[in-house]
């Protein structure tokens, strides 16, 4: 995602431990924190940290592809927020 097309774009994570907001300009990348590349967990790398968020990979990489097509489509807006969580994150939250 270029850096230009994300300044009001925002992600938030949501797994079992809690929340993360995160500007999306500010991810340099994303890569699979599983064993053997398994789809439990993502890094997020942003500014020489790493992050780790226990959702599925495949998941994080889709909403960040999200992330850049809404900030494309609505360049005037300010502020847009994603959301990225996995069902049972969803499901506990409901609980």
């Amino acid at each position: 995602m270029t850096k230009d097309h994300a300044q009001g774009v925002f992600i938030r994570f949501i797994d079992f431990r809690g929340e993360l907001l995160l500007r999306a300009s500010a991810i340099d990348g994303v890569a699979p924190a599983g064993k053997n590349r398994a789809d439990e967990a993502t890094y997020v790398y942003l500014n020489g940290t790493r992050l780790l968020v226990e959702l599925p990979y495949q998941t994080v990489r889709e909403i960040i592809s999200k992330a850049e097509k809404a900030r494309q489509a609505n360049g005037n807006e300010p502020y847009i927020e994603i959301i990225c969580m996995d069902s049972e994150a969803e499901i506990q939250k409901a609980d």
